[in-house]
């Protein structure tokens, strides 16, 4: 087996991101001292006794494990998964498999020996053009009510706040309003405590009226002794 590029390298590392967080876990149910080979190989004997889904923990482990230092152990492992998902019906997830590997070879092509592009090639036509346009209908639907549903919660985040903008805006109205009130409030019983003391000053300073003429006459002279 020929020395994987640089390039290449770089691919499968980033198509390997992609699944470590998915099966971080199921890689502990792998014993650690297997080979890929052997790993890949115990997937196998799995798939051939109908345990699809210990087969797929295997397959998945083998690319976890080595895919991102050896690039045809990450082929062969995807290959494998395609291989499987195909056997559950599960035909999105195997076109999408075997797209992957297609996708590696038409960008890096003459770096990597044929074999898994033409096994990939034969198992989209297992899959058959019928269900193909069936899986890229549903993808195009669930793309369709993505779009839809993001569309949708922006336009309620775009609402709610507007919303709380004008209850702000109408708080901030009311206190205003409130202030000013309270302002007018002090202000008239300021003028009305200011009236009530002028008034009192001006009683307190009228004049008592001296007793008349007439009663003064009422006083009788007192003889001088």
């Amino acid at each position: 087996m020929k020395k994987l590029t640089c390039t290449f390298r770089t691919l499968i590392i980033a198509g390997l991101s992609l699944t470590l967080f998915s099966c971080a876990s199921s890689v502990k149910e792998v014993p650690e001292n297997l080979s890929a080979a052997q790993i890949i190989q115990q997937g196998q004997n799995y798939y051939e006794s109908g345990k699809y889904k210990t087969a797929i923990l295997f397959y998945q482990a083998a690319i976890d494990r080595y895919g991102s230092t050896n690039g045809m152990v990450y082929l062969e492992a995807k290959y494998e998964l395609g291989h499987t998902y195909l056997k559950q019906h599960k035909y999105e997830a195997a076109y999408d498999t075997f797209n992957e590997i297609l996708d590696i070879y038409d960008q890096y092509a003459g770096q990597i020996p044929g074999t898994y592009k033409k096994l990939a090639e034969l198992g989209l036509e297992r899959i058959g053009a019928k269900r193909i346009e069936q899986v890229k209908a549903a993808k195009e639907e669930r793309i369709r009510k993505l779009a839809e549903e993001k569309a949708r919660k922006e336009a309620e985040e775009r609402e709610a706040a507007l919303k709380a903008q004008a209850e702000a805006e109408a708080l901030e109205k009311a206190e205003r309003e409130a202030a000013k009130a309270a302002e007018e409030a002090e202000a008239t019983s300021k003028n009305q405590n200011e009236e009530t003391v002028s008034e009192s000053s001006e009683t307190s300073d009228e004049v008592i009226e001296e007793p008349s003429d007439a009663a003064s006459d009422d006083v009788e002279d007192v003889p001088e002794a």
